[in-house]
């Protein structure tokens, strides 16, 4: 797969009028020969808050940022952070092994490890003649 197929913007995002998505998270995501590792900027999100799921060939990744600062009091004038529910999706197709995923948090950064699978190599099978 292409690092294009994987960073598809098709399955970036989804919006709807009872569930919006109010912001994407910035991530970066990397591979190697082993692993696919992608990391994403969602500082001011509580763990708690951060889900990650792979289903079908694609990893989610869902969350939300609470404004639990917000102030009548405050005469805003600038408010450029976003709060919200985010989500993001990521086609990575079938062959990781879904059941070494691991995600870690540490300083307003969340990365998930997705290992590959080893490729299966053709087997040459010996052909007897009677």
């Amino acid at each position: 797969m292409s690092l294009v197929q994987f960073c598809s913007p098709l399955l970036s995002s989804t919006v709807n009028e009872e569930n919006q998505v109010h912001w994407l998270p910035a991530l970066d995501i990397a591979e190697d020969g082993a692993q696919y590792i992608v990391e994403v900027d969602v500082a001011g999100v509580r763990k708690e808050d951060v889900k990650v799921l792979f289903d079908n060939g694609i990893l989610t990744i869902e969350g939300l940022r609470k404004n639990e600062s917000e102030s009548k009091e405050k005469n805003y004038h600038r408010i450029e952070r976003s709060y919200g529910r985010f989500l993001r999706h990521l086609k990575l197709g079938n062959n990781v092994d879904a059941a070494a995923i691991k995600a870690s948090y540490k300083d307003g950064v969340l990365t998930i490890t997705v290992p590959k699978m080893e490729r299966i190599k053709p087997k040459a099978i010996d052909i007897t003649v009677n």
